[in-house]
C-alpha cells in the first residue's frame, strides 16, 4: 500500500516528500492531523534501514512536529512506530506516526506506574485529510520553535 504511495499509483494527501522520505496524512487518524512518515525505498522495520536511509526519515521529524503542532494548535506532539507482528505492526512498511495532543486529550495517561496509551483510530475523508495538509505544509518551512 505504501509503495503505491510512493509511486504516485494510490492516492494520498502528502505533507512532504524529498527522494528518500515522504510524509502523509493517515487515512485512519488516531486525531485529526495524524501523520505518517516513511522510507520511500520499501523497508518493512526499523532495522532494515541503512544509515542514510535513517538519517533521511529521522532529519524531517523536528519541522514536521513543528509544523503539524503549529497547525493544529497542539500542546505536544507524539512520536512513535510500531515494527514487527508482536509491537502491534500491521502495514509492513517502516513508518513513524506524528500525532499532534492537546491538553484536555492526552494520549497518554499514567496511574501510578501503570502506564496507557488510548489510541482510536477514525476515519477521515480524503477532503479532510488534504484540508489538513495544506495547513500542515503552510507552515512546515517556517522557522522551528522550541519549547
Amino acid at each position: 500500500m505504501f509503495c503505491a504511495i510512493v509511486a504516485g499509483r494510490a492516492p494520498a494527501s502528502l505533507v512532504y516528500r524529498d527522494p528518500a522520505t515522504l510524509a502523509f496524512m493517515d487515512v485512519n487518524p488516531v486525531r485529526p492531523g495524524h501523520v505518517l512518515v516513511i522510507p520511500t525505498a520499501h523497508r518493512a522495520q526499523i532495522w532494515e534501514l541503512g544509515e542514510a536511509e535513517s538519517a533521511a526519515v529521522y532529519r524531517r521529524l523536528p519541522a514536521l512536529a513543528s509544523a503539524l503542532k503549529a497547525a493544529m494548535a497542539a500542546d505536544a506532539v507524539t512520536i512513535f512506530s510500531l515494527n514487527g507482528r508482536a509491537a502491534g505492526q500491521t502495514v509492513f512498511h517502516l513508518h513513524v506516526h506524528v500525532v499532534p495532543v492537546h491538553a484536555g486529550d492526552p494520549l497518554l495517561r499514567r496511574r501510578g506506574r501503570r502506564v496507557t496509551f488510548r489510541l482510536v483510530q477514525g476515519r477521515a475523508s480524503r477532503a479532510q485529510l488534504d484540508a489538513l495538509a495544506g495547513r500542515i505544509r503552510a507552515r512546515l518551512f517556517q522557522p522551528l520553535t522550541r519549547q
